[in-house]
């Protein structure tokens, strides 16, 4: 059953609620939200209508068995993100929770499953090696050289790695020629676009 990300939104706050023990109301959920009781009493009535939860006018809450599982994949994808960003990448916390708040709509089927094992592996991997987590920080302080066309290339020397001249040297670079391996070569307006290079 496919549902749209802001009901995935309500389920994931619903089971949430309901993990902790808390009553399913519409101003529990409202205040989890931080939208208004009547924008969550609509909600409430299609999530309903889809057998996603039942609801009675002025009663609690409950999710169906659909439901629960729905709200449940979401926070686990959640919880996985958040850890991701937060404590593998060192991202501060509430901007972790919101970009896991953003991918966890997207993020199913084979995609979700292949992400979780490689977050279940880097923690294993963290918590078993403590140079392969110093490792992982060091990398992740740095910024990778990205390939660029020649038209935005400022530097001295590269190495080609899209175009005509892959895996070549280029140096020497002006707006007419540059080197590449050595031997001096005549460029077209063309070629700054299509030769990309990386320092």
């Amino acid at each position: 059953m496919t549902v749209s990300s802001s009901a995935e939104d309500y389920l994931e706050a619903l089971f949430q609620l309901e993990s902790q023990g808390k009553k399913l109301t519409v101003t529990a959920l409202a205040e989890q939200l931080k939208r208004t009781k009547g924008t969550v009493v609509t909600a409430v009535k299609k999530l309903a209508e889809q057998d996603l939860v039942r609801h009675q006018s002025y009663g609690e809450i409950s999710l169906t068995g659909k439901g629960r599982e729905i709200g449940w994949r979401i926070d686990m994808k959640h919880e996985c993100l958040t850890g991701f960003f937060n404590e593998l990448l060192g991202i501060e916390e509430r901007k972790a929770e919101e970009i896991a708040c953003l991918i966890e709509h997207h993020l199913d089927g084979g995609a979700a499953e292949k992400f979780f094992n490689l977050v279940a592996f880097l923690t294993t991997a963290q918590e078993k090696n403590k140079s392969f987590a110093a490792d992982l920080a060091a990398a992740l302080r740095e910024t990778p050289a990205l390939p660029v066309p020649l038209t935005l290339f400022k530097g001295e020397k590269a190495v080609v790695c899209r175009g005509e001249y892959a895996g070549a040297s280029i140096e020497n670079i002006t707006a007419e020629s540059c080197k590449i391996n050595g031997r001096q070569v005549a460029l077209s307006p063309e070629d700054f676009s299509t030769i990309w290079v990386k320092p």
